[in-house]
């Protein structure tokens, strides 16, 4: 499981059109929309994942992630514990 905080950009000018031989040109620019907070959850030996974006991310916010995640992907499970990082 992980959760962060995104900061949501957009341009303030459109990019230059590409030309044959020449890299895209984006302004260094940008203009601040917001920010919203990702939820991860993944189970790499399973090959599955469930990723949900939300405006903010409270306390609240987390334990309704965890909630929907044990009642709708582990129904059964008896005991759910972290994975250990092996970084």
């Amino acid at each position: 499981m992980d959760e962060q905080l995104i900061q949501l950009l957009d341009d303030s000018r459109p990019p230059a059109p590409m030309k044959p031989g020449q890299v895209r040109r984006v302004d260094y620019e940008y203009v601040r929309k917001g920010s919203c907070s990702v939820f991860l959850f993944t189970e790499p030996l399973f090959g599955w994942r469930r990723v949900q974006a939300s405006e903010r991310r409270t306390k609240v916010d987390w334990a309704l992630q965890m909630k929907e995640v044990l009642e709708a992907d582990f129904p059964d499970a008896k005991k759910v514990r972290p994975a250990v990082c092996l970084c």
